[in-house]
């Protein structure tokens, strides 16, 4: 007999979106109510609680403004239990000596708050009983009985998809077992087994699919091994100005061989605020260059892009490399010398903004593209400069360290390389938070600022929100710059930035700060990506616990930049120790490695790879934080498949496991 649901059914799972009888099985829950009965002796006050006994009076409906509460005398075999339920309409009718089951809420003095009543099946109550995710409208008994009978039709909708050898290796569960035992537990074991079984596919399905990608990149991106001598590097990086650090060198060495590997890049360079990335995508440019082709640097804003061509000018200035810098805001005809300029192959190494994408440049033969702050860019972005060439090598920088498991989902068909320590001589910044107001510490700052250093100022907001009792950054701008007129006689100049400012007015305030003309900076978030001030030292985040963990590690990381002692001070009005011990993670850590995997614990992915990403996998019942070990062994497993010629023979499988399941239609 086929699967038949009614017209009811049927606009059941319309409203929770629900397809076809295998996303209907495949919708999990959420939680599971424990109902275990336990002796009355046992119960504590506010203990959930589940009992049987007989109604012994009748049962008394008390109307108040918002609905109905009902009293009912339930007595068991020890004692009486008061019972109240609220707006329960009909179980005024229940007859007296009917019996009845109660789960509710413990409140003392043999009373009883309940959430459920029944008078039948009791035999289906007890036990682990699964609580989905609904909609208004869907109880959860309605959506028991729709998971229940599709559950008769397992065989016919669910297939396995992990091979044999696997499920026998780790002793896993088939696949219908699984789905069976999760919506209809008989125990905590079998919910174990089902769940374990089912995170394990999950991660499989997806390590199978990042791992084909990777060989499709392998076979469509055959680069070319690129030719450049090994003394001629090692002359350039003895004549820097500084040393490179241990991590630096070897992030160096691993994109080198990647340049003369066959095989195109597709690496991303992570580290810490202020370590040291951009030496070494310099050192992968100079590379690329003495191998004959041209370099794309794209960074996100204006500002950085002159910040990194002048910092690179005086460095390529002994090889006597032809570079520029391309943005939206020049002249026509300066515009119009890059272009012809990267056409004819005259200029060897671009550093701009989104312009370099646009279609009127070309290259004569771009070879290598690097983007900084890779988050700030779309992945669609980003592919239009590399596909401006025909071997094109693609390095990543993000200075927003993703944690090891993240990086190892996101990013599995993506080589990582991790710049952990920062440059020799960099002093850790002293952090600590303040509850009361910045003018306690308002002093030391303008003793600081006599001595030639700087101060940002944060705010979250451009606009006051009396709901989030924000204040915003125009109405702070507006108090510091009173208290320096009136209480240090106008001693200071203060800058106003954020984003409804146009580019041009944004770069000209922040070379203002950067120049000195300005000594403090009221700013938003628009500073998280920014030039590097050296004379800034101190930092105010107002509201800091309206920011997650990592981009409060990123603010911090404009100041500290030079060898003198730095300070940030994040505000907060709050008084919950909690938000007050999140807080306090960046008064004990510098490490932004550190402080990324305590932000993806309390705040979760989405929001550390931020909105701007996509594909970011969605995992059902997969936690990459605490089932990292599954996602590791996944991986190894899903190497093991795609080496495995016999295997591969049998695409069915692998194509089943890859997400291209062909799903069965709801009638």
């Amino acid at each position: 007999m086929k699967l038949k649901y009614t017209k009811k059914e049927l606009e059941n799972l319309n409203i929770l979106e629900i397809e076809n009888p295998l996303q209907l099985l495949s919708y999990y829950p959420f939680r599971y109510e424990r109902n275990i009965p336990k002796p009355f002796d046992t119960w504590n006050i506010n203990d959930t609680v589940i009992f049987e006994g007989i109604l012994i009076d009748k049962v008394r409906n008390i109307r108040y403004p918002k609905g109905m509460m009902s009293k009912l005398q339930i007595e068991t075999e020890h004692q009486t239990i008061e019972v109240t339920i609220f707006n329960r309409k009909w179980i005024y009718q229940t007859q007296i000596g009917t019996k009845m089951l109660m789960i509710g809420k413990y409140v003392g003095l043999q009373k009883v708050i309940a959430s459920q009543y029944h008078t039948s099946n009791f035999e289906e109550v007890y036990g682990l009983q699964p609580v989905y995710h609904l909609k208004e409208g869907i109880s959860q008994k309605t959506f028991r009985k729709l998971i229940v009978k599709t559950l008769l039709y397992v065989d016919e909708y669910i297939k396995e998809e992990v091979p044999a050898y696997l499920l026998e290796k780790y002793q896993l569960i088939h696949k219908k077992d699984a789905i069976k035992n999760i919506h209809n537990p008989k125990s905590e074991n079998t919910l174990s087994q089902a769940i374990r079984r089912l995170k394990y596919e999950e991660f499989l399905r997806f390590q199978l699919a990042i791992q084909m990608r990777k060989l499709v990149f392998i076979e469509e991106k055959l680069g070319k091994m690129k030719s450049f001598s090994m003394d001629d590097m090692n002359q350039f990086i003895i004549q820097l100005p500084f040393c490179l650090t241990e991590e630096q060198t070897k992030a160096v060495h691993e994109i080198l061989n990647d340049l003369k590997s066959p095989m195109t890049m597709n690496r991303l360079l992570q580290g810490d605020v202020g370590s040291g990335k951009t030496i070494v995508g310099i050192l992968a440019m100079y590379a690329n260059y003495l191998a004959g082709y041209q370099s794309a640097f794209m960074v996100p804003t204006e500002i950085l892009a002159k910040q990194h061509f002048e910092s690179m000018k005086s460095l390529f200035e002994v090889a006597s490399i032809k570079m520029a810098v391309l943005y939206s805001s020049m002249s026509s005809e300066d515009k119009n010398k890059v272009l012809l300029g990267l056409k004819s192959g005259d200029i060897s190494l671009v550093v701009g903004t989104h312009s370099l994408i646009q279609e009127t440049v070309e290259f004569h033969n771009l070879g290598l593209v690097l983007t900084d702050e890779q988050h700030r860019f779309g992945v669609k972005q980003r592919q239009k400069l590399a596909e401006k060439g025909q071997f094109v090598d693609y390095l990543m920088m993000s200075a927003t360290p993703i944690p090891r498991t993240l990086a190892s989902a996101y990013y599995g068909d993506m080589q990582i390389s991790n710049i952990l320590s920062k440059p020799f001589g960099r002093i850790p910044i002293q952090t600590s938070i303040l509850t009361n107001s910045l003018m306690t510490v308002f002093p030391s700052i303008i003793e600081r600022l006599r001595q030639n250093e700087r101060c940002y100022i944060v705010c979250p907001s451009i606009e006051e929100s009396e709901s989030l009792q924000l204040r915003s950054v125009v109405s702070i701008y507006q108090a510091i710059k009173q208290e320096i007129e009136t209480t240090y006689k106008g001693e200071f100049e203060i800058g106003l930035l954020h984003g409804k400012m146009k580019t041009e007015e944004r770069d000209e305030i922040m070379a203002d700060f950067k120049s000195g003309k300005y000594q403090i900076l009221v700013s938003t978030t628009v500073i998280e990506v920014g030039v590097d001030v050296f004379e800034a030292t101190m930092m105010a985040i107002y509201d800091a616990d309206r920011f997650g963990l990592s981009q409060l590690h990123q603010l911090r990381g404009r100041i500290g930049r030079n060898n003198l002692q730095s300070f940030c001070y994040l505000l907060t009005n709050s008084k919950d120790e909690l938000v007050l011990n999140r807080l306090s993670v960046l008064v004990n850590s510098n490490d932004g490695f550190e402080i990324a995997e305590m932000d993806l614990s309390l705040r979760g992915p989405g929001d550390i790879l931020g909105t701007r990403q996509s594909g970011l996998p969605g995992f059902i019942l997969g936690d990459l934080i605490h089932d990292h070990n599954i996602l590791e062994i996944a991986q190894k497993d899903a190497l093991e498949i795609l080496e495995n010629k016999d295997f591969l023979e049998n695409r069915s499988i692998l194509d089943s496991i890859s997400d291209k399941i062909v799903t069965n239609s709801i009638e």
